[in-house]
């Protein structure tokens, strides 16, 4: 008897998911070596506050508005948004730099991901929901033969 393609996408499945899993035991460095070279942002956050849109919109050039960091204490670094160190503003020829006084560990419970902005929320949820939707829809294929196209049956 003919395979029918979903079985044989579940065979590619598992047979991918058992070559990760046997990667992931065999502990080796070829899967670090491969992503070592992906590059990250790193940056440098001053301090927060929190203004109304009417202030926003009342900034103009010269403007000062107040952070909510007391000017000595040391600034956040972080990578792709993750915070993973603090540290102090340098100046290296005409540059600004980042001298780190504190790598955070990441195990740590206390290396949490600073408060993300609304937009940033906003754009997670709807990540979600496109995600349950599209799991809906494959789940509805899988059991019904259901089609998002139209009328097509996949059965």
């Amino acid at each position: 008897m003919a395979e029918t393609k979903m079985a044989v996408d579940d065979r590619k499945e598992k047979a991918i998911a058992d070559e990760l899993a046997t990667q992931a035991a065999s502990g080796t460095t070829r899967n670090l070596d491969m992503v070592l070279d992906i590059p990250v942002t790193l940056s440098m956050e001053l301090g927060r506050t929190r203004i109304s849109i009417r202030d926003l919109l009342q900034l103009n050039s010269g403007s000062v508005v107040e952070l909510q960091r007391m000017a000595d204490e040391p600034m956040d670094v972080m990578v792709n948004g993750t915070l993973v160190a603090h540290g102090e503003a340098v100046v290296i020829d005409d540059k600004f730099g980042i001298r780190l006084t504190d790598v955070i560990d990441p195990a740590a419970p206390s290396a949490v991901v600073p408060q993300a902005s609304s937009l940033l929320k906003l754009g997670l949820m709807l990540a979600v929901v496109i995600l349950m939707f599209l799991a809906f829809v494959w789940i509805m294929k899988r059991m019904s033969g259901f089609s998002p196209r139209g009328g097509e049956n996949l059965k």
